[in-house]
C-alpha cells in the first residue's frame, strides 16, 4: 500500500524541488519519475488557485512523497533548442509533466517537449491564512487519505474524517497551526482523545 508523504514548503522553482525530492526519495535520485500534479484550490477569499505538486516515484518502502510548491497560474522556463530565450507559459502545460532527477521537464503534449530551468511565478495569497497554517491542511488531509490540495468548499465535508488532534502526523511540531487553521477553514478542531487531550 503507497503511504503518501508531503514535505512542506513552497519551493519556486522544478529544480529546488526535484533536489529536495532526491533528499527524501532513494528511487527519484537514482532514476527519477517524478510527476507534477496542478489542481483547482479555492481560498478563503473565494479565488481559486492552481495548487502544485511534485509527486515522486513508490520507493522500496511504499512510501512516496510530494514537494509541495508555490501557487502560481504562470511559469518561466527556457526550451532545450533555444536556450537563450525565457518564455512565459500557463501553469496548466505543467500538469502531468515529467521531471528527472536533474530537474528537466517533458511536459505531457503530444510533442513531449524538454525545458529546464522552470521557475513559478507565485500568486498572492489570501492574508487570512499563514503559509504554515496551510501546510499543517495539507499535512491533515495526507493523513485522512485526502490528496493535497485544499478545497475550501469541500472542507467541513471531512470534519468527521480528522482523527484526535495528537494522532494528526507532527503534532509536537505543529499543533498551533492545526488550530488555526481548523479554526478559520471552518473545520472544528479534531476529536479529543479518551483522555482529554488537546
Amino acid at each position: 500500500m503507497t503511504r503518501d508523504q508531503i514535505h512542506v514548503g513552497r519551493s519556486e522553482t522544478i529544480e529546488e524541488a526535484a533536489w529536495l525530492l532526491c533528499q527524501k526519495s532513494p528511487t527519484f535520485a537514482e532514476s527519477g519519475g517524478a510527476e507534477v500534479i496542478i489542481g483547482g484550490v479555492k481560498y478563503l477569499d473565494f479565488i481559486t488557485r492552481r495548487a502544485v505538486i511534485l509527486l515522486g516515484p513508490t520507493d522500496a518502502d511504499g512510501s512516496r512523497w510530494a514537494i509541495g510548491m508555490a501557487s502560481a497560474e504562470e511559469f518561466t522556463c527556457k526550451r532545450a533548442l533555444n536556450p537563450d530565450e525565457r518564455q512565459t507559459v500557463s501553469i496548466d502545460r505543467l500538469d502531468h509533466a515529467c521531471v528527472d532527477e536533474c530537474g528537466n521537464v517533458t511536459l505531457a503534449d503530444k510533442e513531449e517537449i524538454r525545458i529546464y530551468d522552470v521557475r513559478l511565478i507565485p500568486t498572492e495569497m489570501p492574508q487570512d491564512l499563514t503559509e504554515k497554517e496551510t501546510e499543517a491542511l495539507r499535512i491533515a488531509l495526507i493523513s485522512i487519505g485526502e490528496k493535497p490540495f485544499i478545497n475550501y468548499s469541500i472542507l467541513p465535508s471531512l470534519r468527521q474524517k480528522l482523527p484526535a488532534l495528537k494522532q494528526l502526523p507532527q503534532y509536537d511540531a505543529w499543533r498551533e497551526h492545526y488550530r488555526s487553521a481548523f479554526l478559520k477553514t471552518g473545520l472544528r478542531q479534531p476529536r479529543y482523545g479518551k483522555h482529554g487531550g488537546t
